[in-house]
């Protein structure tokens, strides 16, 4: 640092100064990023990867709609009602089922009977429940 920045520094405390450098940093980071974006945009042939699965509401979480509606909702996305929806996960779960690494058993369930009522495929199901391919065929 030369010798008017240093003076500048000492006149103020040292949180002050910590925070004045952590500033720098932050910008000298951004500065960083955004040129770096700008070299890797430039580069022919590549491409900057979109996400896919963007929807506000989650499978669950559409799910938990689906359960809390009108019950003639989940009869219609399901094929069944309320009750035997909730039925059948309790039942899958005194069988030892239980919610995988990502999924719950809930949702799980969902997946299943929406495939069946509705016969889309595994593309249109996952974009559905937000979830990829694989997830959705396993």
């Amino acid at each position: 640092m030369s010798s008017a920045t240093t003076h500048i520094l000492v006149q103020y405390s040292y949180e002050a100064r910590k925070e004045i450098i952590q500033g720098i940093l932050k910008l000298i980071q951004l500065l960083v990023t955004s040129l770096f974006d700008l070299i890797v945009a430039t580069i022919p042939g590549h491409r900057n990867p979109q996400k896919y699965h963007t929807s506000i509401l989650s499978g669950y979480a559409w799910v938990l709609e689906l359960i809390t509606g009108h019950p003639n909702c989940i009869r219609c996305e399901l094929g069944v009602s309320t009750e035997d929806f909730l039925a059948l996960i309790a039942e899958l779960r005194h069988l030892g089922h239980q919610d995988s690494h990502r999924v719950t058993l809930t949702e799980q369930v969902a997946i299943f009977l929406y495939m069946s009522v509705t016969g889309l495929t595994v593309r249109h199901v996952g974009e559905r429940f937000q979830r990829s391919n694989d997830t959705i065929s396993q």
